[in-house]
């Protein structure tokens, strides 16, 4: 793989990362939307699109150790690299983390009232 190659797929792993972040920022906006506005439905829709950032993960993890084993990246290509792996544990534990509040909020709704903490007015 030459240089030029080399860039192209740094380029693209960079872009992935941000679509990634992007994709899990709007899930987390989504899911306290849901929680705050109660909406089951829309919890359960949230749910049912989050394979996308399971396997945009793995096109990132693949990328990232391709490059690896082809390459001998420089320094700072070797801190991109190694730093988009983390990132992308990272963002699956918010998704993650964002399902659960979904799932939670699924599992509530069937009671009668609850309180949304700072909702109410003293």
């Amino acid at each position: 793989m030459e240089r030029y190659h080399f860039e192209t797929e740094l380029q693209a792993l960079r872009k992935q990362l941000l679509t990634m972040g992007g994709l899990v920022e709007e899930r987390v906006h989504r899911a306290v939307q849901a929680l705050i506005h109660r909406k089951e439905e829309d919890a359960r829709r949230i749910i049912a699109t989050d394979k996308e950032i399971n396997d945009l993960q793995i096109d990132i993890d693949d990328r990232c150790l391709r490059l690896l084993a082809t390459q001998t990246p420089l320094a700072v290509d070797l801190r991109l690299i190694t730093s988009a792996m983390k990132i992308t544990s990272s963002a699956m534990f918010v998704a993650w983390s964002a399902i659960r509040s979904r799932l939670r909020l699924i599992r509530i709704s069937a009671s009668a009232r609850w309180i949304v903490p700072g909702s109410a007015i003293m």
